[in-house]
């Protein structure tokens, strides 16, 4: 469970180059061997059945151990090195989630506007006709 500062081995092959915004994560099945390089930004690591997690920041690394899955997610904007001593094989499947953004405040009131039309007009339709046209002939600017 150590991180390490140091260069990996040279006989390692690459497994894949994955920018991460922050919030990102990243899916890894069956990464056995894999070896997770920061060489920018600070990323959390778990891995399925162990119970210690890894926080490794720009410049370290963490070889992962345990067959099964992991999942790695970006605190800061990253990029991760993933790389391996076998040349195939190893980590079947990286699938990358992006966290869905936030409404802007703008957006947020515009939705909130369109609601209550929405609600208002559904309520004009259950109300009795002459309710009905006088909603009609206040939103027309006809009626005082």
């Amino acid at each position: 469970m150590e991180s390490r500062t140091r260069e990996a081995s040279p006989t390692e092959h690459l497994v894949g180059c994955v920018p991460l915004a922050t919030g990102d994560t990243l899916r890894i099945v069956d990464p056995r061997s894999v070896l997770v390089y920061v060489p920018q930004g600070r990323v959390w690591i778990t891995e399925e059945r162990d119970a210690d997690d890894i926080v490794l920041d720009a410049g370290q690394w963490h070889r992962l151990e345990r067959p099964g899955m992991a999942v790695v997610e970006a605190f800061s904007p990253a990029v991760l090195v993933l790389t391996s001593p076998q040349e195939t094989g190893s980590a079947r499947e990286l699938a990358t989630q992006s966290r869905p953004a936030l409404p802007s405040a703008r957006a947020s009131r515009r939705m909130r506007r369109w609601r209550a039309r929405v609600a208002g007009a559904a309520a004009l339709w259950r109300r009795p006709r002459a309710a009905w046209l006088r909603a009609w002939l206040l939103l027309a600017g006809q009626a005082s």
